[in-house]
């Protein structure tokens, strides 16, 4: 940075130098590792968040229109007889602009509770602009939309996200299956857009009767994230075990777990686990 900043032929912007660097070293690792600007990794905390201030609309962008697919249920969109179908074309009174994505829907129908924003909606029956006037609110955001009994003793639970209260509104609905008899269940993961690790394996808990530790490494050090010790949904599964797995590479020599676990040898690792990594566990 030093030597850029004396001897390049204009001055840099060291912002942008730093930005570049970060980027350059982060490719070298692998696709999934990136860096966040302040902007997006707010944006992202709030979708792991369990609700948001706005006004309780699912959308899309049409035509540089946004297209209402759903309002969501008891919000001050669905209380004010939003449909899907309804086109808003303008936001306090001005037009949309040209090339709207996503972020920008969000910066125009998010906002503080209480605040209110003016839209201005197309629908075909109409043949005036319908306007609406619209207080934001609190909008809970859920991972497990639907839960019900499938058939007598099997019951189902869609899961489509890992945010911070998945493991919550898991045991919840758990708890009012087994009230209805449930004896097996059937959790539905398909299209699943992952989240927060220490959620997901809060589930996995829930679901197989295990309370992990899981460990990650990193330069010279090593950091333990704990998890919950919720207790197993698992009818007839092990409870009160706790397991800690430090993953490295299988051509690496296996090494003791930051957690004084004892050390599993290559000829002791679990089958499951050989071929990718050394595992140890406490109980």
């Amino acid at each position: 940075l030093f030597t850029v900043q004396n001897n390049y032929v204009e001055q840099p912007d060291n912002e942008k130098l730093i930005r570049g660097a970060i980027d350059g070293m982060l490719k070298t690792l692998d696709p999934h590792t990136s860096f966040l600007p302040k902007q997006r990794a707010a944006a992202m905390d709030e979708n792991f968040r369990a609700e948001y201030s706005g006004i309780g609309v699912q959308f899309d962008i049409v035509d540089n229109k946004i297209v209402v697919l759903s309002p969501i249920e008891g919000t001050p969109a669905y209380r004010l007889g939003i449909r899907a179908g309804d086109k808003i074309v303008q936001v306090n009174g001005k037009p949309l602009k040209k090339g709207l994505v996503t972020d920008d829907v969000f910066k125009l129908l998010k906002g503080p509770t209480g605040t209110r924003v003016e839209v201005d909606i197309e629908r075909p029956e109409e043949a005036a602009l319908v306007h609406f006037s619209i207080e934001r609110a609190k909008i809970p955001i859920e991972s497990v939309p639907y839960s019900y009994m499938i058939k007598p003793g099997i019951g189902y639970v869609r899961v489509i996200r890992f945010a911070q209260t998945t493991g919550d509104e898991l045991e919840r609905a758990i708890a009012t299956l087994r009230a209805q008899g449930m004896k097996s269940l059937l959790v539905d993961l398909r299209s699943n857009s992952g989240g927060l690790l220490n959620q997901a394996v809060d589930v996995l808990n829930q679901l197989v009767g295990e309370t992990r530790s899981s460990c990650t490494r990193a330069a010279a050090s090593s950091r333990r994230t704990p998890t919950t010790t919720r207790p197993t949904a698992a009818a007839n599964g092990p409870k009160g075990r706790s397991s800690c797995w430090w993953t490295m590479a299988a051509r690496r020599r296996p090494r003791s777990c930051p957690a004084r676990c004892r050390t599993w040898t290559a000829a002791s690792w679990p089958a499951s686990t050989r071929s990718a990594r050394a595992s140890c566990r406490t109980r």
